[in-house]
């Protein structure tokens, strides 16, 4: 029988960074693994460029804990040669490299992993593939061509939908995280729709507690 997947394309870390109080509720705990090509790049500047906006925007509609911590240098994980593969082949080869790294912990649907890397995937022409992730799941890839890809993936990994992104106007046009195809002439609001912002909360209190 063949297993069944959900994938999403997508659009593209840590001091250890805690929102609220854990309390009874488990964390949120999000793993960052920059790929090796990215050591020159500090983890204070990834997480001022690619997440400090998404964990204000969590923060505004949610109480859960969030922890996000950076990997680095992992064998199997942070050197994959992406490059060279589809999106989904990389993905599935980063994902296969997660779950030996998960041998030593308890699977959790509240720990989610992500490698960061500096280009994108399925390049051909005008086109590629900015990230890729498990609709729902624990695993994701995303490339650094927009701030706001890793706030896509993990919204993704959370239930968010493209069906419920939205383009508000503020003076000027912007997407929310999860408009699957940008417009380069457009900002990023660096939020949530309503309807995702509701889909990430559903998740997040069926899976903490």
């Amino acid at each position: 029988m063949h297993k069944t997947r959900l994938i999403a394309l997508v659009m593209g870390l840590a001091c250890s960074l805690t929102l609220s109080p854990a309390w009874a509720r488990r964390a949120l705990v999000v793993t960052i693994y920059p790929h090796d090509e990215l050591a020159g790049i500090s983890d204070q500047q990834l997480h001022d460029d690619y997440f400090q906006h998404w964990l204000k925007e969590m923060r505004s509609f949610t109480q859960q804990p969030i922890e996000v911590v950076y990997q680095r240098a992992i064998s199997g994980l942070t050197d994959i040669d992406y490059q060279s593969m589809t999106a989904i082949q990389a993905l599935d080869a980063f994902t296969r490299g997660v779950e030996i790294q998960r041998s030593v912990r308890p699977f959790s649907f509240m720990n989610k992993d992500v490698l960061l890397t500096k280009d994108s995937y399925d390049q051909s022409g005008m086109t590629f593939v900015g990230g890729l992730a498990h609709l729902s799941g624990t695993t994701a890839i995303a490339s650094m061509r927009s701030y706001a890809m890793p706030g896509h993936v993990i919204g993704h990994m959370l239930s968010a939908s493209h069906r419920d992104a939205e383009t508000r106007y503020n003076g000027w046009f912007c997407e929310s995280y999860m408009v699957p195809a940008r417009i380069a002439l457009r900002s990023n609001c660096y939020h949530y729709s309503e309807a995702n912002r509701a889909a990430i909360t559903d998740y997040l209190n069926y899976h903490s507690n």
